[in-house]
């Protein structure tokens, strides 16, 4: 190093030091009100539009009396459950000799509505739930099929146990060099890239899905060691920040240049970090490759087999890694009882995707037409295993990939039924949110709320074509509108949410939008006369988690960057006259790294002494709205 450069280095130190001093922290004294931002920084920006409610007919409540459970026995006879884990079911019976098919149906927990799971053929004698719900009583309804129409039916009640989480790691490698990076803030945006086997990867971000602005990675993966399937590893993708949330679903969209000869079922995984929690998901065949053979369009993935190049869609809801391999049915389901993860969402994605697998075995032993006539069981069972807001908008996104690649004859047969059963979640998933609300934790609004109170908008207001389609069959459905304004009023309940305290703090001015939760990932920015800077935080409670940040500021033609990671915890400062909180402190304890840059050359400078930072926050007296 030069004297002159070294004699650079000391001197931008000394700022470095300087600087650093006047970051907002623990030790930092009175309020100065005469300092003046210079740049405004909004975090998390919402919309505050009133809900259009205009398509939506005035509707009066439905009040309705459970009944108690009494068992049929005019169908098929021995019809019994076993638990093959905890929440997977097994149902068995003895087969009747004029029966031309079963159907299988099953009852919401408060036995208010029913839901078709599956049509079955004359010779089947079982059937194993994948989506059963934990810790439920479930009751089965087993409907005969002959000739003449319905000619009885056989029921029973199971109850399931709470899950054993037994989450899988695994060991992924990738692709550094052809990482893509991009800014996507509330107007959403596209990421793409190749990797070096010639796959292509394409992620897209729609509108109000990330509602700040933040860099967003893709990182293709190379490997996968101990790898759990017993096929083949197909694609997979880093998505960074990993475990960011979104509010709408993103798609990923994987082209294989190749068609598989295995005969093996294609399902998508998932992973966090470097291949923690590896669960599976459901994975979506585009239909546009399909032959003229199969233009049925079919939902089984197995079809792709008679294709040039697979196109295989991903539903995302958290940036993590994401991918698709092959599987046997045996060895899904094998996954699904014994390697629950510890996210109660991705299990039930894992239970899907096993689900999937098992259909996928019928596709080569049945024709086109017995292929476009057949239910799609495993859009009917995601839709029954949505325990959350956050569960539907993956099961719609599921169905609107179904309804996108289904024929004519299968929507004709199979749309309106699954809408209506969307519809009874819909209201369901919002009654959950209110439950949610009333036993929260102080100061918290759950992030089942917001997410709820949206889709409350989007049905009322019809925002898409999906949700003007959700409405109607929701409208030919007496009481289920009603039950859903019952289920807004209950919410209206909460209506807190939080803010970072934009008091002007010795040369440092704290700005930010609305926060919805701090449950979810938040992230909230400043400026001082030393750069700009920005916090991301990753909840791991709504009271804890861990804290990455950075910074940076330019003297001359040197550049300092600053690097910070840790993590906080919220204190309660103040409560207002009822007892209720209104102003909270995030205490944050961080190492920071110091990269500076002249001319080519970088130094970096390690801070192994925690900075301790306190981030102002307060109570909104009104909840922000998701756009």
């Amino acid at each position: 190093m030069s004297r002159s450069f070294k004699l650079l280095f000391v001197f931008l130190l000394s700022l470095v030091v300087i600087g650093c001093s006047l970051l907002p922290g623990a030790k930092q004294e009175a309020i100065n009100e005469d300092v003046q931002p210079t740049e405004v920084f909004v975090v998390n920006e919402v919309l505050n539009e009133e809900p259009d409610n205009s398509s939506v007919e005035e509707v009066t409540e439905l009040e309705v009396e459970v009944q108690p459970f009494v068992p049929e026995t005019s169908g098929a006879i021995n019809f019994s459950a076993e638990l093959l884990a905890p929440d997977i079911v097994r149902l068995s019976w003895d087969p009747e000799a004029d029966a031309q098919g079963y159907e299988l149906r099953l009852f919401s927990p408060d036995n208010l509505f029913s839901y078709k799971i599956a049509n079955l053929s004359a010779n089947q004698n079982e059937y194993i739930d994948y989506l059963s719900p934990e810790n439920t009583t479930l009751i089965y309804q087993l409907v005969t099929l002959t000739a003449a129409g319905e000619s009885g039916a056989s029921s029973l009640q199971i109850q399931t146990q709470p899950r054993n989480p037994n989450p899988l790691t695994v060991q992924a490698s990738f692709e550094d060099d052809l990482v893509v990076t991009a800014l996507i803030g509330t107007e959403g945006g596209v990421l793409s890239l190749s990797d070096s086997k010639g796959i292509n990867y394409l992620l897209e971000i729609p509108a109000n899905a990330i509602l700040l602005e933040m860099e967003v990675s893709m990182t293709p993966v190379s490997d996968i060691s101990n790898w759990p399937l017993d096929g083949k590893l197909l694609a997979g993708v880093h998505l960074e920040p990993d475990g960011w949330l979104l509010y709408e679903p993103a798609m990923l969209t994987i082209t294989l240049p190749e068609k598989s000869d295995d005969g093996l079922a294609q399902v998508g995984f998932g992973f966090y970090g470097g291949g923690e929690e590896f669960h599976l998901t459901t994975a979506h065949l585009q239909p546009m490759q399909l032959s003229t053979q199969l233009d049925s369009a079919t939902y089984f993935v197995r079809n792709s087999n008679q294709q040039s190049v697979r196109v295989i869609r991903l539903p995302v809801m958290e940036l993590k890694g994401n991918g698709v391999g092959e599987s046997s049915a045996q060895n899904a389901g094998d996954l699904a009882k014994n390697n629950s993860p510890t996210d109660s969402s991705n299990a039930n994605e894992q239970k899907a995707a096993a689900a999937s697998a098992v259909d996928d075995e019928l596709a080569p032993l049945l024709s086109p037409e017995e292929l476009a006539s057949l239910v799609p069981y495993n859009i009917y069972n995601q839709i029954f295993s949505i325990k959350d807001c956050y569960d539907f908008k993956k099961a719609s996104a599921a169905f609107q990939a179904w309804d996108n690649r289904a024929s004519s004859q299968q929507k004709a047969n199979w749309s309106q039924d699954l809408l209506e059963n969307l519809g009874k979640k819909a209201v369901e998933v919002s009654k959950a949110a209110a439950e949610d609300c009333k036993n929260a934790e102080e100061g918290v609004v759950p992030q089942s709320v917001p997410c709820a109170e949206k889709l409350i908008r989007d049905i009322q207001s019809a925002s898409t074509p999906f949700f003007q389609e959700l409405q109607n069959a929701m409208k030919s459905n007496p009481g289920l509108l009603g039950e859903l304004l019952k289920a807004q009023r209950e919410l209206d309940k909460c209506p807190h949410s939080f803010k970072v305290n934009d008091a002007a703090q010795l040369g440092t001015q704290w700005l930010s939008g609305c926060i919805p939760s701090l449950n979810r990932p938040f992230q909230v920015k400043f400026k001082n006369p030393n750069g700009v800077f920005e916090y991301r935080l990753y909840p791991t409670s709504p009271f804890s988690g861990r804290i990455e940040g950075q910074g940076g500021q330019e003297i001359g033609d040197a550049t300092m960057t600053f690097v910070y990671s840790g993590t906080y915890t919220v204190e309660v400062l103040g409560r207002d006259s009822n007892g209720k909180i209104e102003e909270l402190d995030i205490l944050t304890s961080m190492k920071m790294s110091t990269i500076m840059c002249t001319g080519g050359n970088c130094i970096t400078q390690e801070d192994d002494d925690k900075n301790a930072e306190r981030i102002p926050i307060l109570v909104n007296p009104s909840r922000c709205e998701i756009p």
